[in-house]
């Protein structure tokens, strides 16, 4: 019908529209809203190697094949600001980041553009991930059709999770209240892939000072 906006690539078959992922943009959304009320500092602007604990993390996603990568600040939105003023990000500024996570999620997946075909959910406590580990789930979203990528270790699922941009209104439709991002990974099991990462910091983050210190620790016998 005249005026009406088609996308074809739902005309496409599953193999073709593999193929076509390639051409598509991934953006990395990186969850750094929070309080860090059980850290008792904000984590996410913590010292880490030569940087923070937030810029490590940037860093590996920038050097990974993602093609751009959204903030989403909230509590302390300004010093967070302050440490990426250098960066080569786009922040978002979630005001009901008091209403937890989903509520940043949906900041960030709010603001997916239309040239980007999937989205990269990224915690703010993982400085450990490395950009090859990136790369694996973004190759194997775009050679397995699949919608959702989620990255184990020695079978534990962890993060980040790669989503296709079909699931944009159901994650908006989640009720922040209590819902919770996982309910889309539940009613979608059929269109999860598991990708085993050799690397344990897809399954560990900081949520107490103990566990900043033991990450802190192991970095630096590296």
């Amino acid at each position: 019908p005249a005026g009406r906006q088609v996308d074809r690539r739902s005309f496409v078959t599953p193999l073709k529209r593999s193929i076509l992922r390639f051409n598509y943009m991934v953006y990395a959304i990186v969850l750094a809203a929070g309080e860090s009320k059980r850290m008792g500092a904000l984590k996410q602007i913590l010292p880490f190697g030569k940087s923070t604990v937030i810029e490590t993390i940037i860093t590996s996603l920038l050097k990974s094949s993602v093609d751009r990568v959204m903030v989403v600040v909230g509590y302390k939105a300004s010093d967070v600001r302050e440490v990426l003023k250098e960066s080569e990000v786009e922040i978002r500024v979630n005001e009901n980041y008091k209403k937890g996570m989903l509520s940043s999620i949906k900041c960030g997946v709010s603001a997916f553009p239309q040239d980007a075909e999937a989205f990269l959910i990224c915690l703010c406590d993982q400085p450990g991930i490395r950009p090859e580990n990136i790369d694996v789930l973004i190759d194997s979203y775009r050679k397995s059709g699949k919608g959702i990528i989620i990255p184990t270790y020695k079978g534990k699922r962890g993060h980040p999770v790669i989503f296709d941009r079909k699931y944009i209104d159901e994650i908006l439709g989640l009720n922040e209240e209590d819902g919770e991002l996982r309910e889309v990974v539940w009613k979608n099991s059929k269109d999860i892939l598991e990708v085993e990462i050799k690397n344990s910091a897809v399954v560990e983050d900081m949520d107490y000072m103990e566990d900043y210190k033991e990450l802190v620790r192991i970095v630096k016998e590296e």
